[in-house]
């Protein structure tokens, strides 16, 4: 998959191919053909690991200059991100013209329900108050029928939609990386996500973190599955979704607003932000014989899951062994 991704995207050669290096080293093989196997797969990887000694990781949680998504931007195969840029600021700017629009219509309907009130009293009816002798009919307030209290009630609730601008500042790194994940080369993608499910979901337990994400460019992106196991999701939410109306008045800056998204790398698989993925591979586990728990052998799990331990630490040991077992089992199953 690697040789494959590097050879159509040739930029990915300047970044770690993420495999540590001794990923495999629990690995235990009884054919030769398999031994070549490894060995051609070890050799490649020391290869690419040399290469990119002083590189940078496509998972870094920081956006650089030297980003794997904004440097593939910048060169001569981003050419088409010109393009999706300017078909989503054409859709922004639309919808920024409607709600100026309304805002702008909000407002004259306001003035015009202020000029009227202006000009109203407040209305009053018949009404007997009072009980026996100073019962006595007068003209009191009355609210609920008041037109101008429906007025200037209506002129304090009166709110106007505003618009969140839906990429972040212009020709920032933020907005390189975005564009880039909204259609990022096909290859990248299957590299990307087939690398980070081996490392991350089969070599380190699955993360049980739960977020609330949002992807409000998801209809700029062509999907028939739905998004990819690693993508872009805010932490932030946009700002239409916690409150999408402001109380007039407002100018048209205040309606206009820029975009105030966070973006971060996110497994949408398996729920859970992408921080430092791979900092506990290891399989190690998947590769040792699972003895059973509280069996004879359970305390010499250490004994076949690695080979750190000297002959001589088992005999120090011998005061563990249970009764299960003869002292000559028990050292001979530690060493």
């Amino acid at each position: 998959m690697d040789k494959v991704a590097v050879s159509q995207c040739p930029l990915l050669s300047e970044y770690f191919p993420e495999v540590p290096l001794d990923l495999l080293q629990p690995i235990l093989l009884r054919k030769s053909k398999a031994f070549q196997r490894l060995g051609e797969i070890y050799r490649y990887l020391r290869q690419r690991h040399e290469s990119v000694a002083d590189g940078n990781s496509v998972f870094d949680t920081q956006i650089t200059d030297d980003s794997f998504a904004v440097r593939y931007y910048n060169s001569p195969d981003g050419g088409g991100y010109q393009d999706l840029k300017a078909r989503i600021k054409c859709d922004a700017n639309k919808e920024r013209k409607r709600v100026i629009q309304q805002m702008e219509s909000n407002h004259v309907r306001r003035s015009n329900i202020i000029t009227e009130a202006d000009g109203l009293g407040h209305t009053k009816v018949k009404k007997m108050i009072g009980r026996g002798r100073n019962r006595r009919e007068e003209y009191v307030h009355d609210t609920y029928a008041c037109r101008k209290c429906q007025a200037e009630s209506e002129v304090r609730t009166m709110k106007t939609e505003f618009h969140e601008w839906p990429l972040p500042p212009e020709n920032s790194v933020s907005e390189k990386l975005v564009l880039f994940e909204m259609a990022s080369p096909e290859v990248f993608e299957h590299w990307r996500s087939t690398t980070y499910f081996i490392l991350h979901d089969v070599c380190i337990p699955l993360s049980s973190r739960k977020n609330e994400h949002a992807r409000p460019l998801q209809g700029y992106i062509q999907e028939e599955d739905g998004p990819g196991k690693v993508t872009l999701a805010s932490l932030a939410q946009p700002l239409a979704k916690s409150n999408p109306y402001h109380a007039l008045p407002y100018s048209e800056s205040d309606v206009c607003l820029p975009n105030a998204l966070t973006y971060r790398l996110y497994d949408a698989a398996g729920d859970a932000w992408i921080d430092d993925p791979f900092e506990s591979c290891d399989i190690r586990d998947l590769c040792t014989l699972r003895i059973t728990l509280d069996g004879v052998y359970d305390g010499l799990t250490y004994a076949i899951r690695n080979m750190t331990h000297t002959s001589n630490e088992v005999i120090a040991n011998q005061s563990d062994c249970p009764q299960g077992l003869t002292l000559h089992e028990y050292e001979a199953f530690g060493s």
